[in-house]
């Protein structure tokens, strides 16, 4: 039988029946289950719990039960020494009843009028037991069986926490040097894309101008067609690589462009057209001019060096730039996008 049942068919608390069996009062079978004693009772057990009961009720000490328990023979002397003390407490109690019949008596207004009424009386007693050793404990709202389980709980936690650092531990310092180590490759990572530049896509088509400036009636269109890739790098210049294609110069259709360099700071971002191809056992080299460009070659304007067929050329007035329909549009793009011819080379070898 389980304590909760032996409590309910007592009306005993645990607490009381666990101390009548530290007192050895009754000696019910047990089980250790992690730390914790757990007690199994036996009918014989429950009957004999509701018989120390009924005698500690009627004043019975702890060992004089004991004792009748042990030796029968003992209930006899056990019980007319009881009877003496009982006797004796009745007479004192009368003694005490007289005192206090004699107190209503007299006017008493404060606990100190009372305790001297009293006084004779009371010098033949000593402070009660609980005031002479007091346990503090009877105040602690926990009791001894919350305070073991609680502790027990402790215990357990404590365990868990140790297993769970005793692998944890050595796990999240191989996850920290991962990580480290992670943060150290995207940093480098990032180093390199920013200094090399992310490669963005261009493909583009779109129709320009070809004019003299100043001259926008002598506008004709010109189709260009510019594919490749643009990169912002981190301390170099902007960049393209690919192929711009200009209606009317076949060079640029069929020859190898260089890779055009913008200078942010020289001319307004000046950049040059240079193709180059591999003839006749030789490398030759031809430069269409110089070229401005806004937003990744969305926008062009180019000076174009003249005389076109010639090895010496010099910038004058030709201009190709777009996307534009008109003249007009055409030259508000060049004086926008570039510094203007009086800046540029004059001559290219």
């Amino acid at each position: 039988m389980k304590m909760k049942e032996v409590c309910q068919k007592t009306a005993l608390t645990e607490r009381t029946i666990r101390y009548y069996v530290e007192r050895q009062l009754i000696a019910p079978a047990s089980e250790e289950i992690n730390g914790r004693t757990y007690l199994s009772f036996a009918e014989e057990d429950v009957e004999q719990l509701l018989a120390i009961a009924e005698l500690r009720k009627v004043g019975f000490g702890i060992e004089d039960i004991i004792r009748m328990q042990q030796s029968p023979a003992e209930i006899g002397p056990i019980l007319a020494s009881r009877r003496e003390e009982l006797l004796g407490e009745v007479e004192a109690k009368q003694e005490i009843l007289q005192a206090i019949e004699a107190a209503l008596a007299m006017p008493i207004s404060s606990t100190r009028q009372l305790a001297a009424q009293l006084t004779e009386v009371a010098g033949q007693y000593s402070l009660p037991p609980g005031d002479l050793a007091p346990n503090f404990a009877r105040f602690d709202p926990e009791t001894k069986e919350e305070k073991e389980e609680a502790y027990l709980d402790f215990k357990v936690s404590q365990r868990l926490r140790d297993r769970r650092e005793a692998w944890l531990g050595p796990l999240l310092r191989i996850v920290g040097r991962i990580a480290a180590v992670a943060a150290v490759v995207a940093a480098l990572v990032y180093i390199v894309v920013a200094i090399s530049g992310i490669p963005r896509d261009v493909d583009l088509s779109y129709t320009a101008m070809q004019l003299r400036m100043g001259q926008t009636e002598t506008a004709v269109p010109v189709q260009v067609r510019i594919e490749g890739k643009w990169r912002n790098r981190l301390f170099s210049e902007p960049t393209f690589s690919g192929r711009v294609m200009i209606e009317g110069f076949e060079y640029t259709q069929t020859d190898e462009l260089i890779d055009i360099r913008f200078y942010p700071d020289v001319r307004n971002g000046y950049g040059q057209l240079t193709y180059t191809s591999y003839r006749d056992g030789m490398v030759q080299m031809k430069t269409l001019g110089a070229i401005w460009q806004s937003d990744r070659m969305s926008e062009i304007a180019i000076w174009v060096f003249e005389p076109l067929d010639a090895d010496s050329k010099r910038s004058t007035d030709l201009v190709i730039a777009g996307p534009a329909s008109t003249g007009a549009a055409a030259a508000e793009i060049v004086e926008r996008l570039s510094d203007y011819v009086e800046q540029l080379p004059s001559e290219v070898d």
